[in-house]
Parts: C-alpha cells; structure tokens; sequence
C-alpha cells in the first residue's frame, strides 16, 4: 500500500439541512479537527496535497479564524466551496474519484489516495438524558447540556 499524498478532507457539505436522518446542527469541531490534521499531514509531507471541501467554515472558539487564515495560505492546500459526491475508485490506479460541483467552475471529477469523512459531526451520549436528570442540568433540543451563549460554562438556564 502506497503513502497517500494527495488527500481529501470532507466536511458536513450542509447535510444537516438535507438529509433528514442526519444531524441538525453543527458539531462545532469537525473544522478544528480538519484543520489540526492538516496540519499534521503537512508536518509530516510537506508536499501532500491537501484539498478540503465544504459548504461553509465555522471556525468556533479563540483563535480558530486566525488558525484557519495560517492553514488556508499554505502550499499546496485548498479549501473548495462545494457540493460534493464520491463516484468510485480508478479501477487502473485504485484511487478514489470524487465529483464536487462549484458555482465558477461547475461539475468536476478528480482523483485522490484518500478521502477523510468528517460529515458525521458529534452525538450527544446515549445515558446524556438521565444523567442531566440526576445532576439536573437541562438540555437542549439535541440532547447536549443547555449553554448559555455569553457565559458557555454555566449548564443551566435557570442558574440552578
């Protein structure tokens, strides 16, 4: 098995507004992982090309923007807005194809030695709902523990 250098990274692609049995809402670090292990890809390969593709960046947290401005400039790197789709692999070679489509260009087909899915996102734990009960934390709408947006350490609506 060959090294991959040219890689793949897929983030939600906006299934949460498409898919009915996906998730709703953004996980909220599936950008920062990205983002982390491309770092770490290009550490150790500085000349992997690294393609992200994605409908929207939400880079939350400190310095998460910064970050992602440092990652975006780096050679070799791209970050496609894009609607995408995995075709197959190359029966010759064994590399995957995927088909993204972008409002400039339109439908492309390329190929690469590895695709990371991160379009799963994060699930609250199953035991969440009777644990919040017994330490009465409320929850969301989601099933993750109820922040409040200015002060995200408090659990609580009610201060309780």
């Amino acid at each position: 098995m060959k090294h991959p250098h040219k890689i793949a990274w897929i983030q939600c692609n906006d299934l949460r507004f498409v898919l009915p049995e996906a998730n709703h809402y953004c996980s909220s670090v599936c950008y920062a992982y990205t983002q982390k292990q491309l770092i770490h890809t290009k550490d150790r390969d500085p000349d992997a090309e690294c393609t992200v593709f994605f409908i929207d960046i939400r880079s939350h947290g400190k310095d998460f923007e910064r970050f992602f401005q440092r990652i975006s400039k780096l050679p070799k790197t791209r970050f496609i807005r894009s609607a995408v789709t995995i075709v197959g692999e190359n029966p010759v070679n064994k590399n995957l194809i995927l088909r993204y489509a972008t409002f400039d260009v339109g439908t492309v087909d390329e190929e690469f030695d590895m695709f990371v899915l991160s379009i799963i996102g994060l699930n609250p734990p199953k035991a969440n709902k009777k644990f919040s009960e017994i330490m009465g934390i409320e929850l969301n709408e989601y099933g993750f523990c109820y922040t409040n947006e200015t002060s995200p350490v408090e659990t609580n609506i009610n201060g309780n």
